[in-house]
């Protein structure tokens, strides 16, 4: 015989995942989500979404940085869109102090499944470990599905490290110098 808490139980799960079985989970993720580069160097971050399972119409989002201002060690050089979605839709950022503001795609007969929106680069001056992330945009909406319901989105970031060339380089560099030309002086 079933006790009544077992049933509740049951019929509670039941609920809850039918409840759950109509949000849309999709995915904005800048990639790769980290790399490492020498200062001077410069470095490309895709910005990809996937809305698998459910168009969106769209919506927008703000990059913010950690470490970031005028006189940083990653320095914002360009943004390269692709050409996802409607082109009245598209916008490419402003670039703020500690952001690039106002991000948007979108197109009325829908966004589906994985896609590149665009390409940012950024060139490495100090070492140092910079973040970027996601922000809500105070201007453009959330995504919003073809149906007309917000999006759930799960956001991803990525960090950039900037790394020296160890000083210990330079100290071999001089040592098998030294070497080289005392060998051929004898």
């Amino acid at each position: 015989m079933c006790s009544n808490n077992w049933l509740f139980s049951r019929l509670f799960f039941l609920f809850l995942f039918a409840g759950f079985s109509n949000v849309n989970a999709a995915t904005v993720a800048l990639f790769p989500s980290e790399q490492e580069i020498l200062p001077g160097q410069s470095v490309t971050v895709e910005i990809s979404l996937d809305f698998t399972g459910e168009p969106t119409v769209g919506g927008g989002f703000d990059i913010v940085f950690d470490n970031f201002t005028n006189d940083s060690g990653l320095t914002f050089l360009s943004y390269q869109p692709t050409d996802l979605g409607d082109p009245a839709f598209r916008r490419s950022p402003d670039v703020l102090s500690g952001r690039l503001a106002g991000f948007s795609v979108g197109d009325f007969n829908g966004i589906e499944g994985l896609s590149l929106m665009g390409t940012l680069t950024f060139l490495g001056e100090a070492p140092g470990l910079y973040t970027l992330g996601f922000s809500r945009n105070a201007v453009i909406d959330p995504f919003t599905g073809v149906n007309g319901n917000l999006s759930v989105v799960n956001y991803s970031g990525t960090s950039i490290s900037v790394v020296p060339i160890p000083g210990a380089f330079g100290f071999l560099a001089l040592g098998l110098g030294l070497m080289g030309l005392i060998c051929r002086r004898t």
